[in-house]
């Protein structure tokens, strides 16, 4: 495995935050042929800007070859074959879910056959149009090896905490026909996603972090409309991605995406200690707001467990488990700082100073935790991290 090492250069750089409103920019930057990790971290990663890579990373992969037919359309026969009695989330795009859609269970070869007659039928828009999305397709078929996740996004720790953990994972396989489409929202924990196109094209549109303000309406929802108007459509980026480009959506951008043609892709959530801060700091206002709903209540037994009991309902997460989150990871990069070996992240290799990196970001975050919840186990792994830190040069 080759090692990941980064530059000391990131010490000095300005990551951008959610309270930060970065210029928008007019059009994403489509990158042709290989970039190393140390600059995509460099260009994308820290500064939390998006882009799209034309790089023939999918063509490696087995899912190019099993799921597409010689037409370069879905293999639905190979798919229902190999597939089909395997149970995923179908949404109903035509059917709203508070800010989302509605989904329920369906086989996936019911949804091929569905997809199927969608085709024939001409793409009717007077019928329900279903998407398959959300489908943990490498947790149910752990030993089909569909693609290899490109080494750009290896440092992931979502992924990395919830594997050794067991029973979870943020890795997701998209299946729809023409039509089909996500309504905007922004992605889990505030987290960094990746989406390749293993056949078909996606339209985009994303909003940098701030702008998603001026797109709610006076409750403070979202837009749910398949179609946004002007107006919202002038505060963003729109950008086409075509089979076998992969786009990485950054932490904190607000995003819609529709599909042009019958499209199947793999997204992976993720993040890191480049958006870690992100992710607490939306999960603390997200505390905040439930507060705020349950303020009525706030004399009641244990009213700030309960708080938090809402909190992992509404956000997947709550503060005690981001904690333990953020001290899991801090143990992994102690043990590569104090050892011999790089630390493993996937296929790839992490060096020390990558290591250092992430602790140093963690003792961030754990700082401004501690002024909202300080307990002994923040505490604890706040010195103890630092301490780590300390053995080893700062600049």
């Amino acid at each position: 495995m080759e090692l990941i090492e980064i530059d000391l250069k990131w010490r000095n750089s300005k990551q951008q935050q959610l309270d930060q409103i970065p210029k928008a920019e007019t059009s994403i930057r489509k990158v042709s042929g290989e970039i190393s990790y140390v600059d995509f971290f460099n260009e994308f990663m820290q500064p939390n800007i998006p882009c799209i890579f034309k790089s023939e990373i999918v063509d490696k992969w087995r899912s190019k070859t099993d799921w597409v037919d010689d037409r370069g359309k879905p293999n639905f026969d190979f798919l229902a074959k190999t597939f089909g009695d395997s149970v995923a989330p179908v949404a109903n795009c035509s059917q709203q879910y508070f800010n989302a859609q509605k989904k329920d269970d369906m086989r996936v070869n019911k949804f091929i056959e569905y997809w199927k007659k969608y085709i024939q039928d001409g793409y009717p828009t007077s019928e329900q149009c279903l998407y398959l999305k959300d489908w943990h397709f490498s947790r149910n078929f752990p030993e089909y090896d569909a693609y290899k996740c490109p080494e750009i996004f290896s440092s992931d720790w979502l992924n990395e905490y919830w594997s050794a953990k067991g029973g979870d994972d943020y890795k997701f396989v998209y299946m729809g026909p023409k039509g089909s489409w996500t309504p905007l929202h922004v992605d889990v924990f505030t987290s960094f996603s990746w989406s390749a196109n293993v056949c078909g094209q996606k339209r985009w549109i994303l909003f940098p972090p701030g702008t998603e303000k001026k797109l709610k309406n006076k409750l403070g929802d979202l837009p749910n409309q398949r179609e946004l108007s002007d107006d919202l459509l002038k505060e963003g980026i729109v950008a086409d991605q075509f089979a076998g480009e992969t786009i990485f959506v950054p932490s904190g951008w607000h995003h819609q995406v529709w599909n042009v043609e019958d499209t199947i892709s793999i997204n992976h959530n993720w993040l890191n200690g480049c958006c870690v801060r992100n992710s607490w700091l939306s999960l603390e206002q997200g505390l905040k707001s439930v507060e705020k709903e349950l303020a009525d209540c706030s004399d009641m037994d244990a009213w700030s467990e309960q708080c938090q009991l809402v909190l992992k309902a509404v956000a997947g997460i709550d503060f005690k488990e981001f904690l333990d989150f953020l001290l899991f990871i801090a143990r992994q990069r102690i043990i590569c700082l104090d050892g011999e070996s790089p630390l493993s992240a996937g296929n790839t290799l992490l060096g020390k100073e990558h290591a250092y990196f992430d602790l140093s970001k963690i003792v961030d975050v754990l700082e401004l935790f501690y002024k909202i919840t300080p307990n002994p186990d923040c505490d604890n792994g706040l010195q103890l991290i630092k301490e780590v830190l300390g053995k080893y040069p700062s600049s």
